[in-house]
Parts: structure tokens; C-alpha cells; sequence
């Protein structure tokens, strides 16, 4: 039986046994040759094809190796297959781009003859790792005399194993006698039909037979009346043709994907530590009012941070490397964002309606920031931001995008605990495809806890989870190893002792904002906000944004 198995690279030249892993993995791998349980001589051809689904160019895979073992013996290197062999059964499996995805090499002559476990291992351009192994058991038979082709001076031997080449040594022996005739074989093919003769002499022709009788003519049948004509009337005359009426105003002209996608004007933006800080030291590309880029990069490790309401246009592809990531500014200040209603008091902030969420296209509006007894102490909301990319979002392992709502915190006494900001809006969308490796990160800030120093003041309330929109034709199966984080604040604690002040709600986003603690007797803690939102839509989106 044949196994496609995905292994760990660290594992390829261990184990001789392999392992599956994840069931949604985009590698797929096949030995075509030799059939699983087959008898091969040594020097057979072994090919097959591998591909991964979430190439962007080609077949994915830029090596495959071949190794083997016969039972209880380490595996044995083999080499390393040639690749591009066309096979168009893959490519109408898997699409034009797989067109050249096999490989194939022959077996060494030298292998012995036995029972083997003939396994290939392809290796994954984008990770470099061999991600896909498939085995075959396979018998090489032992090498017949037929097999041999022995050099000058060489001549067949018996080793009482197989037929080797081997130096003659001695005289050579007299000629054998003659032996008996072999059997008749089969007749052969019938020989081509002989030219056909020369036609003979036309015979003479024949007497006319008699005309036979003419039989009698059937009775004509009476003719009916004719109805007579009716008079034509007159024809009305003919009405004047009317004038041609005014030609309408001209419509404006519809918008083009250039509207969706960008011009690309402002070029390739790449994100290093030196430019990376676009709200205290915002570099030139940032004040220029024109984030239409061909590609985006932000390099690996650097924190890229924005403030909330910037919308990026990319005709190509934007990725947020290894260990990277786009922070979005909280709002600032107390406004409500997306909430339909603000925390007040210990009240606290609404949720948006779900079926108004999913309309949000835009970085107008951010989560709702928490409650508090001063709007310039008020736990902003996250930000908002909307990142287009035409060719493709990816964010690698480790990498982030983040618009999570501020934490509340105790102002002082005799003050409960402010309440935290909603979590912030984050809408991706690409007529390509969107990768997740790292996270996204929509959170609502914890509730602040009570001041301690005087009085009994209770907790705010958590603020409520962001919302995330992911519009692709992928969306709704998003090749993720990361995740998405929509999660709500926690309540702050109730501290101190004395005169009662109750805590602050907090703001509302995709999820609502919790109640701040009321401290006056009966006591009541504060809570958590409820989670957000995550909104995919499994489309090319370009349409939505015209």
C-alpha cells in the first residue's frame, strides 16, 4: 500500500517511519512507478509527481529525494530525482500551474535483490522543509543471465546467488556439441492479397419482358364554389413622422478596480525600524496622502505603528513578516466608535447589530472607548484600519495585526475603576488570498480595578470584543496556523473599604461592554465585556468597494 504521509524536516533522515499530520495541509504526492508490491530488476525506473496547492508559481517543490531499506537495515540514500516533467493528467486535476510537477530517476543497479521500501521525499519551496513523504514496497528481482553485458574479457559466473561479470580465468573449454532443433514457431503473417484479374467479356443483352396493363382512370371529384371576393377597403394615410427628441445628459463614468485596488503611484512601501513609527515620527510616504502601493512589506521583528482610519490600496501583494507587527493607535478620547450607545456611569457601552457589522468597509469608526469621570482619562477604543491587497495578504508565524480597545484604569480616590475600551475594527481584503500564521488581534481592554488608597470602589467593566473582517474567495477556509482574537475585556477587582463609589462600564465594538461594579449595598462585581466579531466574506470583494 502507498502512504503520503507530511513529516517534520528534522524527521526526513532519521525515521524510516513517518507520521501524518495536519489533514488540511496544501502538499499532495504520488509514485507512480513502480506499483506498490511489484517486482522491479535493479537500474527500474521510480517516478511520480508532487505539488503544493498554495504555490503561487509552478509546482511548489524544488526537490525530491529518494531513499530505501530492505528490512531491518538503516535506510539508504539514492538520489535526488530530476523535476518539470510534464504531466498533463495533474494539471487538469490541479490546474495549468501544476502542468510540470513530476519527477523521476532509475533505481542503482547496485541495489540487491530482495524485498525494499522504496520512499520519496519532496521538499516545500515556501517553507524549505521536506513537508510530504510516500513509500512503496517493491521486490528488485535477481539479476538473470539475460540481465548481463559483460566487458571485453569478462564472462558470466555463477556465484551461487546471482550471474556476476567476472575476469575468465583458465583455457577456454572446446565448443559444446550442437544442440536439439527448437520448436517450429508460429506461422507467419498471411502474405497481401494477389491483384485482382482483368474483368470479363459483358454478356449480351437480354429481351424486353411486355408492358403490363394500364390500369382504368378513377372517377374526378365535382370542384366546390368559389366565394367571391370581398371589396378592399381604402388605405388611411400615412401620419407625419414626429421630431426626434433631445439627446439625454451623458452619466457619469463608473468607477474602475484602480478605485478598489489603487494605482500604485507610490511605488513598493517596505517597513524597517527606520520608518516604522507613522504617529510620533511619521516619515514622507505617510504625510503625502497616497497609500497606493505596488507591494507592501513590513521586515521581521519590527513593530509598525499607525494611527486608526488610514485605508491601504496595493495592486500586489502586502505581508507582514516573521515576528512583525502593524499596531493600530487606540481612537483617543471618549468616543462611542462603532457602539450604538456609550457607557455611562456603571452603564454599559452596545454592541453593533451583526447585520451592520458586515457592512463595515471603511476605517471610519473604531471600538467605543469605557466610561469614566473625565472624558480626558476615558480608555480610548481600539483603532480601525482597512488593508486592500490585490495579489494577496499573508502574515507570517509570529507576525500580528493588532487594534485591541486601552485598558481602563483607577483614577484615584474616591473613584471605582474606568472601564475598558471596545476592541478596534480590522477589515483584510483581497481578490487573491488571505494567510494567517500569526494572529489578529481585535481585543477589548480590561476593566480598571478600584482605587485602593480610599473608600470601597468597585471595578469597571471590561470593554467589548473588536470586529474582524476577512473578505477573499478563501475566506471562508482561511489557510490559518495562527489565529483571529476577538475576546473581551476582564472586569476590574473591587478594592479598600469605607465609602462606597461604583465602578465605570465599558465601551461597546463588535461585542458589548461589561457593567462597572456597583459598590452601594447590595454590592455587585464588575464583569466582562462579551466577546466580538469575526465577519467572512467568501468573495472577490472588488465589487463591494466600487
Amino acid at each position: 500500500m502507498r502512504v503520503n504521509v507530511c513529516v517534520p524536516v528534522v524527521a526526513v533522515l532519521l525515521l524510516i517511519g513517518a507520521w501524518p499530520v495536519d489533514a488540511q495541509t496544501s502538499m499532495r504526492m504520488s509514485i507512480d512507478t513502480p506499483a506498490a508490491n511489484s517486482t522491479v530488476p535493479a537500474g527500474a525506473a521510480v517516478s511520480g509527481w508532487a505539488l503544493d496547492l498554495n504555490a503561487f508559481t509552478d509546482s511548489g517543490v524544488d526537490a525530491v529525494q529518494v531513499w530505501a531499506s530492505q528490512p531491518g537495515t538503516a535506510p539508504m540514500f539514492l538520489g535526488a530525482a530530476a523535476l518539470g516533467f510534464e504531466r498533463l493528467d495533474v494539471a487538469q486535476a490541479f490546474g495549468a500551474q501544476f502542468g510540470h510537477a513530476g519527477w523521476g530517476m532509475l533505481l542503482p543497479t547496485a541495489m540487491a535483490p530482495g524485498p525494499w521500501i522504496v520512499r520519496v521525499f519532496a521538499r516545500q519551496t515556501s517553507s524549505q522543509t521536506f513537508a510530504i513523504v510516500s513509500e512503496a514496497p517493491v521486490v528488485i528481482a535477481k539479476v538473470t543471465l539475460s540481465d548481463l553485458a559483460c566487458a571485453a574479457g569478462e564472462s558470466p559466473q555463477w556465484n551461487g546467488t546471482i550471474w556476476i561479470c567476472a575476469t575468465a580465468s583458465g583455457p577456454q573449454g572446446p565448443t559444446g556439441p550442437q544442440g536439439p532443433q527448437g520448436i517450429a514457431g508460429p506461422p507467419g503473417p498471411t502474405g497481401p492479397t494477389g491483384a485482382t484479374g482483368p474483368a470479363g467479356a459483358t454478356g449480351s443483352i437480354g429481351a424486353t419482358g411486355p408492358t403490363g396493363l394500364t390500369g382504368a382512370t378513377g372517377p374526378t371529384g365535382a370542384t366546390g364554389a368559389t366565394g367571391a371576393t370581398g371589396a378592399a377597403g381604402l388605405n388611411g394615410a400615412t401620419g407625419a413622422t414626429g421630431a426626434t427628441g433631445a439627446t439625454g445628459a451623458t452619466g457619469p463614468t463608473g468607477p474602475s478596480s484602480s478605485n478598489v485596488w489603487g494605482d500604485g503611484s507610490a511605488g513598493v512601501l517596505n517597513i524597517t525600524s527606520g520608518n516604522a513609527n507613522w504617529v510620533s515620527a511619521p516619515p514622507a510616504v505617510a504625510l503625502s496622502g497616497n497609500l497606493q502601493f505596488t507591494d507592501v512589506t513590513v521586515d521581521p521583528g519590527v513593530t509598525w505603528i499607525v494611527p486608526t482610519g488610514l485605508v491601504f490600496k496595493v495592486t500586489g501583494t502586502m505581508t507582514i513578516g516573521t515576528g512583525a507587527t502593524l499596531q493600530v493607535q487606540p481612537v483617543g478620547g471618549d468616543d462611542k466608535g462603532v457602539s450604538p450607545r456609550a457607557p455611562f456611569s456603571f452603564g454599559f457601552g452596545e454592541k453593533i447589530h451583526a447585520v451592520s457589522a458586515a457592512q463595515i468597509l471603511t476605517a471610519d469608526r473604531g471600538g467605543g472607548a469605557g466610561a469614566s469621570s473625565n472624558p480626558a482619562n476615558a480608555a480610548s477604543g481600539g483603532g480601525a484600519i482597512v488593508l486592500r491587497a490585490l495579489g494577496g495578504i499573508t502574515i507570517a508565524a509570529s507576525g500580528s495585526i493588532e487594534a485591541s480597545g486601552a485598558p481602563g484604569s483607577a483614577f484615584g480616590p474616591p473613584f471605582g475603576g474606568f472601564g475598558g475600551g471596545g476592541g478596534g475594527v480590522i477589515v483584510l481584503a483581497s481578490a487573491g488570498s488571505i494567510l494567517n500564521s500569526g494572529t489578529i488581534v481585535a481585543r477589548g481592554g480590561n476593566g480598571g480595578d478600584g482605587n485602593a488608597v480610599s473608600g470601597l470602589n468597585c471595578g469597571g467593566g471590561g470593554g467589548g470584543g473588536g470586529i474582524v473582517r476577512l473578505l477573499s474567495p478563501n475566506a471562508a477556509n482561511v489557510a490559518e496556523t495562527g489565529a483571529v482574537l476577538v475576546n473581551a475585556g476582564t472586569g476590574g477587582a473591587t478594592q479598600g473599604s469605607g465609602t462606597p463609589s461604583d465602578g465605570y462600564g465599558g465601551g461597546g465594538s463588535g461585542g458589548q461592554g461589561g457593567t462597572g461594579g456597583v459598590c452601594a449595598p447590595p454590592p455587585f462585581p464588575a464583569l466582562g465585556g462579551f466577546a466580538g466579531l469575526i465577519i467572512r466574506t467568501a468573495i472577490d470583494p472588488t465589487a463591494l468597494f466600487r
